[in-house]
Protein backbone atom coordinates (compact mmCIF):
# COMPACT_ATOMS: atom_id res chain seq x y z
CA UNK A 1 0.00 0.00 0.00
CA UNK A 2 0.94 3.67 -1.04
CA UNK A 3 1.80 5.84 2.27
CA UNK A 4 -1.21 7.87 1.24
CA UNK A 5 -3.40 4.33 2.05
CA UNK A 6 -2.25 3.25 5.59
CA UNK A 7 -3.62 3.28 8.22
CA UNK A 8 -2.10 6.03 11.19
CA UNK A 9 -0.63 4.19 14.43
CA UNK A 10 -1.61 4.41 17.91
CA UNK A 11 0.20 6.09 20.45
CA UNK A 12 1.95 3.63 22.86
CA UNK A 13 0.62 5.57 25.68
CA UNK A 14 -2.89 5.57 24.09
CA UNK A 15 -6.03 5.47 26.84
CA UNK A 16 -8.27 3.05 25.87
CA UNK A 17 -10.93 5.44 26.54
CA UNK A 18 -10.53 9.14 26.55
CA UNK A 19 -11.45 10.66 30.12
CA UNK A 20 -12.40 13.69 28.78
CA UNK A 21 -14.72 12.59 26.42
CA UNK A 22 -16.52 9.29 27.99
CA UNK A 23 -18.22 11.61 31.12
CA UNK A 24 -19.51 14.30 28.54
CA UNK A 25 -20.44 11.59 26.18
CA UNK A 26 -21.92 8.56 27.49
CA UNK A 27 -24.20 10.78 29.58
CA UNK A 28 -25.20 13.30 27.11
CA UNK A 29 -29.44 13.63 26.98
CA UNK A 30 -30.27 13.46 23.51
CA UNK A 31 -32.73 16.46 22.84
CA UNK A 32 -32.21 17.61 26.33
CA UNK A 33 -34.47 14.22 27.64
CA UNK A 34 -34.16 14.26 31.38
CA UNK A 35 -36.72 11.23 32.40
CA UNK A 36 -34.39 8.22 30.31
CA UNK A 37 -30.89 9.28 29.79
CA UNK A 38 -29.79 8.38 26.62
CA UNK A 39 -25.93 7.53 25.94
CA UNK A 40 -24.14 8.66 22.60
CA UNK A 41 -23.61 6.37 20.14
CA UNK A 42 -20.55 8.62 19.66
CA UNK A 43 -18.39 7.93 22.69
CA UNK A 44 -14.92 8.06 22.85
CA UNK A 45 -12.47 5.31 21.61
CA UNK A 46 -11.34 2.13 23.14
CA UNK A 47 -8.78 0.29 22.00
CA UNK A 48 -9.65 -3.12 20.75
CA UNK A 49 -6.45 -5.51 20.04
CA UNK A 50 -4.42 -2.18 19.61
CA UNK A 51 -6.76 -0.65 17.80
CA UNK A 52 -8.95 2.55 18.51
CA UNK A 53 -12.14 1.68 18.16
CA UNK A 54 -15.78 3.78 18.75
CA UNK A 55 -17.21 2.67 21.76
CA UNK A 56 -20.47 2.18 19.72
CA UNK A 57 -18.31 -0.09 17.31
CA UNK A 58 -17.19 -2.21 20.22
CA UNK A 59 -20.07 -2.61 22.61
CA UNK A 60 -23.62 -2.92 22.83
CA UNK A 61 -25.33 0.51 24.76
CA UNK A 62 -28.69 0.91 26.25
CA UNK A 63 -30.12 2.43 29.40
CA UNK A 64 -32.88 0.02 31.09
CA UNK A 65 -33.84 2.72 33.59
CA UNK A 66 -33.04 6.26 34.13
CA UNK A 67 -30.59 5.70 36.40
CA UNK A 68 -28.33 3.31 34.82
CA UNK A 69 -26.18 2.58 31.59
CA UNK A 70 -25.39 -0.71 30.56
CA UNK A 71 -22.59 -1.60 28.17
CA UNK A 72 -22.06 -5.20 26.61
CA UNK A 73 -18.96 -6.01 24.97
CA UNK A 74 -19.10 -8.08 21.56
CA UNK A 75 -16.15 -9.47 22.45
CA UNK A 76 -16.55 -10.37 26.12
CA UNK A 77 -12.72 -10.71 26.79
CA UNK A 78 -12.99 -6.75 26.24
CA UNK A 79 -14.86 -6.52 29.56
CA UNK A 80 -11.91 -5.88 32.26
CA UNK A 81 -10.16 -3.36 29.30
CA UNK A 82 -13.25 -1.56 28.83
CA UNK A 83 -14.18 -1.56 32.47
CA UNK A 84 -10.98 -0.33 33.36
CA UNK A 85 -10.50 2.02 30.93
CA UNK A 86 -13.88 4.07 32.68
CA UNK A 87 -12.64 3.60 36.25
CA UNK A 88 -9.47 5.43 34.92
CA UNK A 89 -11.28 8.21 33.17
CA UNK A 90 -12.44 9.39 36.64
CA UNK A 91 -16.16 10.59 35.66
CA UNK A 92 -17.68 10.23 38.79
CA UNK A 93 -19.18 6.48 38.25
CA UNK A 94 -17.57 3.48 39.01
CA UNK A 95 -18.13 0.74 36.60
CA UNK A 96 -19.93 -3.05 37.53
CA UNK A 97 -18.93 -6.10 35.49
CA UNK A 98 -19.95 -9.19 35.69
CA UNK A 99 -17.70 -10.85 33.42
CA UNK A 100 -20.26 -10.18 30.61
CA UNK A 101 -21.65 -6.83 31.12
CA UNK A 102 -20.55 -3.40 32.13
CA UNK A 103 -23.73 -1.66 34.78
CA UNK A 104 -23.24 2.37 35.32
CA UNK A 105 -24.98 4.14 38.10
CA UNK A 106 -25.52 7.58 37.22
CA UNK A 107 -25.37 9.88 39.90
CA UNK A 108 -29.21 12.02 40.85
CA UNK A 109 -28.41 15.16 39.89
CA UNK A 110 -28.40 18.31 42.08
CA UNK A 111 -30.45 21.70 41.99
CA UNK A 112 -27.57 23.50 40.42
CA UNK A 113 -27.13 20.90 37.66
CA UNK A 114 -30.69 21.06 37.08
CA UNK A 115 -30.76 24.90 37.44
CA UNK A 116 -27.51 24.58 34.44
CA UNK A 117 -29.87 22.25 32.12
CA UNK A 118 -32.78 24.78 32.28
CA UNK A 119 -30.62 27.77 31.15
CA UNK A 120 -29.09 25.43 28.55
CA UNK A 121 -32.76 24.94 27.42
CA UNK A 122 -33.94 28.73 27.38
CA UNK A 123 -30.45 29.47 25.31
CA UNK A 124 -31.40 26.64 22.74
CA UNK A 125 -35.17 28.13 22.63
CA UNK A 126 -33.67 31.41 22.00
CA UNK A 127 -31.25 30.17 19.51
CA UNK A 128 -34.36 28.09 17.91
CA UNK A 129 -36.48 31.72 17.65
CA UNK A 130 -33.59 33.24 15.51
CA UNK A 131 -33.98 32.05 11.97
CA UNK A 132 -37.97 32.30 12.89
CA UNK A 133 -36.94 36.39 13.30
CA UNK A 134 -34.52 36.59 10.01
CA UNK A 135 -37.37 34.85 8.20
CA UNK A 136 -40.12 37.00 9.15
CA UNK A 137 -38.01 40.16 8.35
CA UNK A 138 -37.04 38.68 4.80
CA UNK A 139 -40.78 38.08 3.93
CA UNK A 140 -41.84 41.69 5.30
CA UNK A 141 -39.35 42.90 2.88
CA UNK A 142 -40.46 41.00 0.00
CA UNK A 143 -43.95 42.28 1.05
CA UNK A 144 -42.55 45.91 1.11
CA UNK A 145 -40.53 45.63 -2.28
CA UNK A 146 -44.16 44.16 -3.76
CA UNK A 147 -45.90 47.19 -2.40
CA UNK A 148 -43.45 49.53 -4.38
CA UNK A 149 -43.70 47.44 -7.21
CA UNK A 150 -47.30 47.91 -7.46
CA UNK A 151 -47.57 44.47 -7.58
CA UNK A 152 -50.02 43.88 -4.45
CA UNK A 153 -52.71 46.39 -3.11
CA UNK A 154 -52.36 48.24 0.07
CA UNK A 155 -55.01 46.18 1.56
CA UNK A 156 -53.31 42.98 0.49
CA UNK A 157 -49.70 44.15 1.90
CA UNK A 158 -51.35 44.48 5.18
CA UNK A 159 -52.98 41.33 5.01
CA UNK A 160 -49.76 39.50 3.87
CA UNK A 161 -48.23 41.48 7.08
CA UNK A 162 -50.28 40.19 9.44
CA UNK A 163 -50.18 36.65 8.16
CA UNK A 164 -46.50 36.77 8.40
CA UNK A 165 -47.03 38.23 12.25
CA UNK A 166 -49.76 35.30 12.97
CA UNK A 167 -47.13 32.92 11.92
CA UNK A 168 -44.00 33.74 13.50
CA UNK A 169 -46.74 34.28 16.64
CA UNK A 170 -47.63 30.41 16.30
CA UNK A 171 -44.43 29.38 15.88
CA UNK A 172 -42.73 31.28 18.64
CA UNK A 173 -45.23 30.07 20.91
CA UNK A 174 -44.70 26.51 20.13
CA UNK A 175 -41.56 26.90 21.23
CA UNK A 176 -42.14 28.84 24.76
CA UNK A 177 -44.77 25.51 25.40
CA UNK A 178 -41.66 23.27 24.62
CA UNK A 179 -39.55 25.25 26.69
CA UNK A 180 -41.98 25.56 29.71
CA UNK A 181 -42.66 22.04 28.94
CA UNK A 182 -38.92 20.79 29.43
CA UNK A 183 -37.73 23.58 32.13
CA UNK A 184 -40.32 22.08 34.48
CA UNK A 185 -38.99 18.07 32.86
CA UNK A 186 -36.01 19.61 34.14
CA UNK A 187 -36.85 20.92 37.51
CA UNK A 188 -38.69 18.26 39.05
CA UNK A 189 -37.13 16.06 41.71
Amino acid sequence: MGAAHQKPKAAANHAPIRASALGQRLCQRAGMKTRKRIPSTNAAPTSIYGTPTPLKGAAQISTPDAGTIQIKPFDISQVKAISGAISAANIGMTPKDDGKIITLKLPMMTQETRQKLAKQVKDMAEQAKIPIKNARHEAMKQGDASLKESTVTEDQHRKLKDDIQKLTDKYNKQIEENLKKKTDEVMKA
